[in-house]
């Protein structure tokens, strides 16, 4: 059978009689925690493991902890690799500490759990066993502040096992378009419980002349949304403390009344224009927050618990990133501890632009005893790190190899991410923190041609997939910092950045918006885009999602290290999208002609469609939707792609690749195509496509070994020659080392491995020419094309392919005109006028699809 030499090799940690995965946790406190929640996917080699039943965990004290399993991906031959693991790390020591993973089964571990969730007429009840544990309670209050009941329409039990509960839960409002949902996991054996609340506003924007500003038709304003939780067993004995930090001590109250209200970062830059509202004002008052008690204080950041207590019973709460998502607040009165996500006492009340979601994550611990500082993890999280010789060792994140290194990407990363470059200091330019901004990273690059002195307010919007460059460093360094960057920004991109809603037209709804305009503040934009503020007088402007700036790799891969469904669902949305956008039935023009849009592969115009960043962002979505659904939808419509925007024998000069501003991203497209032909070899998939897309790639390498050169030797013809184009040469160099793994003449594969090293070097040497090397746009694309420049650098015997190349010629290929374009076309040519006539009185032709 033909295979690609190498691709599929694993060495495995075992004993006698079982496996051990390294794994080891980091606890960022100065003590030891106990009870701590940990949910992690694990990879496995091709081949280890058809099921993954009765796994334990080594603790620090040498004993074995059950473990709950949950199979997220199988590789082709079915065996398990991606696996989700779920225990109870009871004693976590301070900093780094071994929690090897056997897998190997142990004695049944007996529960006798069971957890209940039940809609009630205003909340969710939750039981374990016959006791109830919490009622939980959602309430919305509109803008006229008014309470506006809510209906719950489901629930689904997602996982239940000895360590945890999950269900999901969704709710609709009563003459109001906002929805409701959420993710309840219950720990039985602590009494944790955790909720991942969101607030979804599934209209559609107006975003007339495609400016997406606050205030937009589409938005819904509200007064307050906040969960309730009443402490059922309080009484006239019940006592209340808190923690503004942990670690800190516990202070009481005489009285069970308390109010904590965050209204702003903290931070230098709190009034930043980051946070202006739809009237362009920064609506905060004064700086941290306030503690009402009822005596007041003032304070920056709060990271709070509290704690009601009587001889029976011990409810603890706390809010994740309490500061970090401000405005927040955290009330006690009259019993009930209430969770104000969206506070009441807020000026001008909040938004949900159309599309737009926002989801919060609540902690509730319930115990019989005190346990002390139980939810301490929630504000400091025991972060899981991998081990990078077992990630090689199961080669899922290939070509990347971790366990190897090279002094120039450490040296650099180091630079770049250390210090007053590190991720938290580049959040405090422009107080990058707030509901709907905290996780997403300044674009920092855009300050060379602002205009003004200030620091520009430019939202990066993940470009370039930074969360999976980010991941991908943490595979390679097992450094937690990395959590800091990709954690909230994955959690920010599939709340923010993906416009969530199906009534707008195919080419918008359900994509991913770009960063912020070029050298303007995003004004009222936030991460829209294009806003009105920044509209030049008498020139187009204007647009919304694009298929340029479609990023999905990062959150599959974050899904696979959290288990996280909002990641898998963002995923395949995605992917759906692309195919939407493509489908011409879904426009108005499908009266006349119902092909292909080409929204999906178009890149800078609408009318180019060879090899660009746009048609290479759509198959690698596709390409990643297949791999976890495993659907031939996605296949086929990536292979669409590749055969509509590259051919064997083209004319690449026709392309005018060397024109720089235009066609610089063409080895995008190559980079996917060759991720595209590491797939069908995983999956032995060696067929006619398979040749057409390996012998493009190779055309397209050999014009470059030919034509190419380094983008700053051309300096003049570009219009910003900055350090930009040194990162991004670094594509060229992989894209001619990752095509040799397909050559089958020994003479091109070692030319593309020599000029795709001597390319790096420039492209290393060029970058460190330049004082502004390390802003985020570099950094995010050095992230992942520096790990595999030091992959392919450091490879002993590269793997290649054993098949060889057909001799007989492909069919030509069919040049490829968007619809409009066709439209446009027949509508100028008289005698296409009579079949138009006959399309446009068919009745058939106005139905189905949404107009666009």
């Amino acid at each position: 059978m033909t295979s690609l030499k190498n691709f599929q090799s694993a060495k495995l940690s075992t004993t006698s009689t079982s496996t051990i995965v390294p794994f080891a946790l980091d606890n960022p406190l100065s003590r030891e925690l106990t009870g701590v929640p940990i949910s992690q996917g694990v990879c496995l080699p091709r081949g280890m493991s058809m099921e993954c039943d009765g796994w334990s965990i080594t603790n620090s004290s040498g004993q074995q902890v059950p473990a709950q399993t949950e199979i997220l991906a199988r590789w082709p031959d079915g065996s398990a690799k991606w696996v989700l693991v779920d225990f109870l790390a009871n004693r976590v020591a301070p900093g780094r500490s071994e929690w090897p993973i056997t897998m190997e089964p142990i004695a049944a571990v007996e529960t006798n759990f069971h957890v209940d969730l039940t809609p009630l007429s205003d909340s969710l009840q939750v039981q374990i066993d016959d006791r109830p544990v919490l009622p939980i309670a959602l309430r919305l209050h509109d803008q006229h502040g008014r309470p506006v009941p809510i209906t719950w329409n489901s629930v689904t039990w997602a996982a239940s096992g000895p360590v945890r509960w999950s269900a999901h839960a969704t709710g609709s409002l009563a003459d109001n378009p906002l929805r409701v949902a959420v993710r309840i996991d219950v720990f039985p054996a602590t009494g944790a419980v955790r909720l991942d609340v969101t607030l979804h506003n599934p209209q559609a924007a107006e975003h007339a002349g495609g400016l997406w500003d606050l205030g937009d038709s589409g938005s819904v304003m509200f007064q307050a949304f906040m969960v309730e939780v009443p402490a059922i067993f309080a009484d006239a004995s019940s006592e209340l403390s808190w923690q503004l930090e942990p670690g800190t001590y516990w202070k009481k109250s005489e009285h069970v009344e308390f109010h904590l209200h965050q209204e702003s970062s903290g931070g230098e830059k709190w009034r930043s224009e980051a946070h202006v509202d739809h009237t362009g004002r920064v609506p905060m008052r004064y700086r941290g927050y306030r503690l009402n008690e009822p005596n007041v204080a003032e304070g920056k950041r709060a990271e709070p618990t509290i704690k009601i207590q009587n001889a029976s019973q011990v409810l603890q709460c706390s809010v994740s990133e309490f500061w970090q998502q401000f405005p927040k607040a955290l009330r006690i009165s009259d019993d009930t501890v209430i969770v104000e996500l969206f506070p009441q006492d807020w000026p001008g009340g909040h938004e949900l632009q159309g599309g737009e979601r926002k989801t919060h994550t609540v902690w509730f611990h319930t115990s019989r005893t005190d346990e002390g500082e139980v939810l301490a993890h929630v504000h400091r999280p025991v972060r899981s790190l991998p081990s990078a010789q077992w990630i090689d060792d199961c080669r899922v994140f290939a070509p990347v190899t971790c366990a190897r290194s090279t002094d120039r990407l450490e040296h650099y990363l180091n630079e770049a991410l250390g210090g007053t470059n590190a991720v938290p200091a580049r959040r405090e330019t422009t107080d990058e923190y707030g509901w709907r901004s905290f996780g997403d990273i300044r674009a920092d690059h855009e300050q060379a041609e602002f205009a003004e002195e200030t620091p520009i307010v430019s939202h990066y919007n993940n470009q370039f997939d930074l969360i999976y460059g980010s991941i991908l460093q943490l595979a390679r360094t097992g450094d937690p910092k990395w959590w800091q960057l990709f954690d909230p920004l994955a959690r920010h991109v599939m709340d923010i950045d993906i416009y969530h809603t199906m009534a707008d037209k195919a080419a918008y709804a359900g994509g991913m918006f770009w960063h912020t305009d070029h050298f303007q503040h995003a004004r009222t934009a936030t991460h829209r885009t294009y806003s009105k503020a920044n509209c030049p007088q008498g020139k187009d402007y204007g647009g919304g999602p694009s298929n340029e700036h479609n990023y999905t790799t990062g959150l599959l891969t974050y899904h696979y290290l959290t288990g996280s469904t909002l990641a898998r669902n963002a995923v395949i949305g995605l992917a759906e999208w692309v195919i939407r956008m493509d489908d011409g039935r879904r426009t108005v023009m499908r009266v006349v002609d119902d092909g292909p849009t080409g929204l999906a592969s178009a890149t800078y115009d609408p009318d180019y469609h060879g090899p660009g960043r746009g048609a290479g962002n759509s198959l690698n979505a596709c390409l990643d939707a297949w791999e976890l659904t495993g659907e031939d939808r996605f296949l086929n419509f990536a292979e669409t792609l590749v055969t509509r925007c590259v051919h064997p024998a083209d004319d690449i000069d026709s392309l005018d690749l060397l024109n720089a501003e235009e066609r610089w991203s063409y080895v995008v497209f190559l980079t996917s195509l060759a991720k595209y032909l590491d797939r069908k070899t995983e999956y032995q998939q060696f067929d006619a496509t398979f040749d057409y897309a390996r012998g493009s790639l190779l055309h397209y390498a050999r014009w470059m070994l030919q034509n190419e050169s380094p983008w700053l030797d051309r300096a003049d013809e570009l219009e910003y020659p900055n350090e930009t184009w040194a990162a991004q040469e670094m594509r060229k160099a992989n894209v001619l080392r990752w095509a040799a793994r397909y050559a089958d003449d020994v003479e091109l594969r070692q030319q593309l491995l020599e000029r795709g090293e001597k390319w790096a070097d420039r492209a290393w040497a060029d970058l460190h020419r330049f004082e502004n090397r390390t802003v985020v746009r570099c950094v995010s694309v050095l992230m992942t094309e520096g790990a595999r420049d030091a992959a392919f650098r450091n490879e002993s015997e590269p793997p290649q392919i054993d098949r060889p190349l057909p001799t007989t010629p492909f069919p030509p290929r069919a040049p490829f005109l968007s619809q409009k374009t066709r439209v446009k076309r027949m509508l100028k040519r008289p005698s296409q006028w009579g079949r138009i006539a006959v399309r446009l009185i068919n009745p058939r032709r106005w139905q189905s699809h949404r107009d666009a």
